[in-house]
Protein backbone atom coordinates (compact mmCIF):
# COMPACT_ATOMS: atom_id res chain seq x y z
CA UNK A 1 0.00 0.00 0.00
CA UNK A 2 1.26 3.42 -0.87
CA UNK A 3 1.68 6.06 1.48
CA UNK A 4 0.88 9.24 0.76
CA UNK A 5 2.19 12.39 2.71
CA UNK A 6 0.11 14.86 -0.09
CA UNK A 7 -2.62 14.28 -2.22
CA UNK A 8 -1.00 13.06 -5.86
CA UNK A 9 -4.64 14.81 -6.95
CA UNK A 10 -4.10 17.94 -5.62
CA UNK A 11 -0.85 18.43 -3.38
CA UNK A 12 -2.95 19.03 0.11
CA UNK A 13 -0.80 17.41 2.38
CA UNK A 14 -2.28 14.43 4.32
CA UNK A 15 -2.48 14.11 8.03
CA UNK A 16 -4.42 12.17 10.49
CA UNK A 17 -5.01 14.41 13.82
CA UNK A 18 -7.66 13.82 16.73
CA UNK A 19 -9.98 16.36 15.79
CA UNK A 20 -9.14 16.83 12.20
CA UNK A 21 -7.30 15.25 9.54
CA UNK A 22 -7.00 14.67 5.83
CA UNK A 23 -7.11 11.24 4.84
CA UNK A 24 -6.16 9.68 1.24
CA UNK A 25 -9.46 7.64 0.28
CA UNK A 26 -9.57 4.06 0.44
CA UNK A 27 -10.55 1.57 -2.78
CA UNK A 28 -14.22 1.49 -1.92
CA UNK A 29 -14.61 4.96 -2.13
CA UNK A 30 -12.31 6.07 -5.30
CA UNK A 31 -13.80 2.82 -7.13
CA UNK A 32 -17.63 4.94 -6.80
CA UNK A 33 -16.37 8.32 -7.96
CA UNK A 34 -14.63 6.49 -10.60
CA UNK A 35 -18.18 4.65 -11.73
CA UNK A 36 -19.78 8.51 -12.44
CA UNK A 37 -17.00 10.46 -13.29
CA UNK A 38 -15.65 11.65 -16.60
CA UNK A 39 -12.39 12.39 -15.82
CA UNK A 40 -11.58 10.06 -12.75
CA UNK A 41 -7.98 10.50 -10.87
CA UNK A 42 -6.11 7.59 -9.71
CA UNK A 43 -6.26 9.13 -6.11
CA UNK A 44 -8.07 11.29 -3.89
CA UNK A 45 -7.91 12.91 -0.52
CA UNK A 46 -11.09 14.04 1.64
CA UNK A 47 -10.48 17.62 0.58
CA UNK A 48 -10.29 16.85 -3.11
CA UNK A 49 -12.70 13.85 -3.18
CA UNK A 50 -15.63 14.33 -0.55
CA UNK A 51 -18.19 16.69 -2.76
CA UNK A 52 -17.08 14.39 -5.81
CA UNK A 53 -17.99 11.22 -3.42
CA UNK A 54 -21.72 12.78 -1.96
CA UNK A 55 -22.52 13.80 -5.81
CA UNK A 56 -21.08 9.91 -6.50
CA UNK A 57 -23.47 8.27 -3.65
CA UNK A 58 -26.75 10.23 -4.91
CA UNK A 59 -26.03 8.76 -8.85
CA UNK A 60 -25.17 5.09 -6.83
CA UNK A 61 -28.62 5.47 -4.74
CA UNK A 62 -30.60 6.93 -8.23
CA UNK A 63 -29.04 3.57 -10.23
CA UNK A 64 -29.51 1.27 -7.22
CA UNK A 65 -33.26 2.09 -7.19
CA UNK A 66 -33.72 1.71 -10.76
CA UNK A 67 -32.10 -1.54 -10.73
CA UNK A 68 -34.20 -2.97 -8.46
CA UNK A 69 -36.79 -1.77 -10.06
CA UNK A 70 -36.16 -3.33 -13.28
CA UNK A 71 -34.96 -6.82 -11.25
CA UNK A 72 -38.64 -6.83 -9.73
CA UNK A 73 -40.74 -6.23 -12.34
CA UNK A 74 -39.16 -8.70 -14.56
CA UNK A 75 -37.88 -11.13 -11.75
CA UNK A 76 -41.27 -13.81 -12.39
CA UNK A 77 -39.38 -14.47 -15.99
CA UNK A 78 -37.19 -17.03 -14.49
CA UNK A 79 -38.52 -20.46 -14.61
CA UNK A 80 -39.75 -22.21 -10.71
CA UNK A 81 -40.90 -25.63 -11.67
CA UNK A 82 -41.62 -28.71 -9.58
CA UNK A 83 -40.48 -31.01 -12.52
CA UNK A 84 -37.24 -32.64 -11.11
CA UNK A 85 -35.93 -33.37 -15.06
CA UNK A 86 -37.85 -31.14 -17.10
CA UNK A 87 -38.05 -32.35 -20.72
CA UNK A 88 -35.35 -30.79 -23.04
CA UNK A 89 -33.66 -28.57 -20.22
CA UNK A 90 -29.55 -28.84 -20.34
CA UNK A 91 -28.62 -27.30 -16.94
CA UNK A 92 -25.85 -27.13 -14.29
CA UNK A 93 -26.64 -27.67 -10.77
CA UNK A 94 -25.63 -24.18 -8.29
CA UNK A 95 -27.10 -25.60 -5.44
CA UNK A 96 -30.99 -25.80 -2.93
CA UNK A 97 -32.70 -22.72 -2.60
CA UNK A 98 -34.92 -21.88 0.17
CA UNK A 99 -37.93 -19.22 0.88
CA UNK A 100 -40.19 -18.88 3.97
CA UNK A 101 -43.13 -16.34 4.50
CA UNK A 102 -44.69 -16.20 8.13
CA UNK A 103 -47.89 -14.19 8.38
CA UNK A 104 -50.85 -13.93 10.95
CA UNK A 105 -54.28 -15.40 9.48
CA UNK A 106 -56.22 -13.23 11.35
CA UNK A 107 -58.40 -16.03 12.77
CA UNK A 108 -58.22 -19.15 14.70
CA UNK A 109 -59.17 -22.40 12.92
CA UNK A 110 -60.17 -24.42 15.36
CA UNK A 111 -63.38 -26.82 15.64
CA UNK A 112 -65.33 -24.58 17.30
CA UNK A 113 -65.45 -22.36 14.26
CA UNK A 114 -69.15 -22.19 12.11
CA UNK A 115 -69.03 -24.09 8.65
CA UNK A 116 -70.74 -21.51 7.24
CA UNK A 117 -67.92 -18.99 8.28
CA UNK A 118 -65.23 -20.94 7.32
CA UNK A 119 -66.25 -21.42 3.55
CA UNK A 120 -67.19 -17.65 3.68
CA UNK A 121 -65.25 -14.54 5.10
CA UNK A 122 -62.72 -16.94 7.04
CA UNK A 123 -61.98 -18.81 4.10
CA UNK A 124 -61.32 -15.66 1.85
CA UNK A 125 -59.30 -14.14 4.36
CA UNK A 126 -57.33 -17.42 5.14
CA UNK A 127 -56.99 -17.53 1.11
CA UNK A 128 -55.23 -14.20 0.86
CA UNK A 129 -52.62 -14.68 3.15
CA UNK A 130 -51.44 -17.93 1.50
CA UNK A 131 -51.89 -16.36 -1.35
CA UNK A 132 -49.39 -13.40 -0.54
CA UNK A 133 -47.08 -16.58 1.26
CA UNK A 134 -46.44 -18.32 -1.81
CA UNK A 135 -46.07 -14.82 -3.82
CA UNK A 136 -43.56 -13.81 -1.59
CA UNK A 137 -41.76 -17.35 -1.37
CA UNK A 138 -41.95 -17.43 -5.45
CA UNK A 139 -39.80 -13.92 -5.70
CA UNK A 140 -37.50 -15.09 -2.37
CA UNK A 141 -36.78 -18.10 -4.13
CA UNK A 142 -36.19 -16.43 -7.50
CA UNK A 143 -33.72 -13.58 -6.19
CA UNK A 144 -31.82 -16.18 -4.38
CA UNK A 145 -31.56 -18.33 -6.76
CA UNK A 146 -30.27 -15.20 -9.27
CA UNK A 147 -27.94 -14.35 -6.45
CA UNK A 148 -25.95 -17.54 -6.82
CA UNK A 149 -25.77 -17.18 -10.74
CA UNK A 150 -28.59 -19.39 -11.30
CA UNK A 151 -31.23 -18.66 -14.22
CA UNK A 152 -34.22 -21.46 -13.09
CA UNK A 153 -35.39 -23.38 -10.34
CA UNK A 154 -36.54 -26.99 -10.59
CA UNK A 155 -37.88 -29.51 -8.09
CA UNK A 156 -39.75 -26.83 -6.17
CA UNK A 157 -41.85 -28.10 -3.16
CA UNK A 158 -44.11 -26.10 -1.13
CA UNK A 159 -45.27 -26.74 2.25
CA UNK A 160 -47.81 -24.97 4.60
CA UNK A 161 -47.80 -24.95 8.43
CA UNK A 162 -49.83 -23.45 11.35
CA UNK A 163 -47.23 -22.01 14.24
CA UNK A 164 -48.26 -20.35 17.93
CA UNK A 165 -50.38 -22.43 20.48
CA UNK A 166 -53.17 -20.62 19.22
CA UNK A 167 -52.34 -21.53 15.66
CA UNK A 168 -53.10 -18.01 14.39
CA UNK A 169 -49.67 -17.99 12.17
CA UNK A 170 -49.39 -19.18 8.91
CA UNK A 171 -45.89 -20.38 7.53
CA UNK A 172 -45.45 -21.16 4.02
CA UNK A 173 -42.01 -23.05 3.41
CA UNK A 174 -40.19 -23.21 -0.38
CA UNK A 175 -37.29 -25.23 -1.28
CA UNK A 176 -35.85 -26.12 -5.22
CA UNK A 177 -32.68 -26.83 -7.18
CA UNK A 178 -31.05 -23.89 -8.40
CA UNK A 179 -29.57 -24.50 -11.77
CA UNK A 180 -27.77 -22.49 -14.93
CA UNK A 181 -30.05 -23.61 -17.71
CA UNK A 182 -27.24 -23.82 -20.67
CA UNK A 183 -29.64 -24.18 -23.70
CA UNK A 184 -32.22 -21.13 -22.24
CA UNK A 185 -33.57 -20.54 -25.39
CA UNK A 186 -35.30 -23.59 -25.05
CA UNK A 187 -38.05 -20.92 -23.26
CA UNK A 188 -37.79 -18.57 -26.21
CA UNK A 189 -36.00 -15.81 -27.51
CA UNK A 190 -37.82 -13.10 -25.25
CA UNK A 191 -37.10 -15.22 -22.40
CA UNK A 192 -33.52 -15.43 -23.04
CA UNK A 193 -33.58 -11.54 -23.74
CA UNK A 194 -35.54 -10.52 -20.26
CA UNK A 195 -33.23 -13.35 -18.17
CA UNK A 196 -30.18 -11.34 -19.66
CA UNK A 197 -31.58 -8.54 -18.71
CA UNK A 198 -31.96 -9.27 -15.36
CA UNK A 199 -28.82 -11.10 -14.41
CA UNK A 200 -26.39 -8.05 -15.69
CA UNK A 201 -28.84 -5.76 -13.49
CA UNK A 202 -28.89 -8.00 -11.14
CA UNK A 203 -24.86 -8.70 -11.05
CA UNK A 204 -24.88 -4.71 -11.05
CA UNK A 205 -26.73 -4.17 -8.29
CA UNK A 206 -25.07 -6.53 -6.48
CA UNK A 207 -21.87 -4.90 -7.11
CA UNK A 208 -22.97 -1.43 -6.00
CA UNK A 209 -24.87 -2.97 -2.77
CA UNK A 210 -21.31 -4.13 -2.16
CA UNK A 211 -19.73 -0.91 -2.07
CA UNK A 212 -22.21 1.03 -0.09
CA UNK A 213 -21.42 -1.50 2.52
CA UNK A 214 -17.58 -1.30 2.05
CA UNK A 215 -17.65 2.36 3.12
CA UNK A 216 -20.20 2.52 5.70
Amino acid sequence: MTIYSECPNCGTKVKETLMFGNLIFNEARTEIIHLYSSDPKPVYCQKCGNTLLDSSKLKMKSEMESLNDTIKSNLDIMPVVSTHLPLGWEYDIIGMVTAQSVSGTGIFTEGSSAVDDFFGTQSVALSNKLKGGENFCFSLLRKRALDMGANAVIATDIDYAELGTLKGMIMVCMAGTAIRLKNLNILGDSKVKEMDLITISNERFRKLQALKVAIA
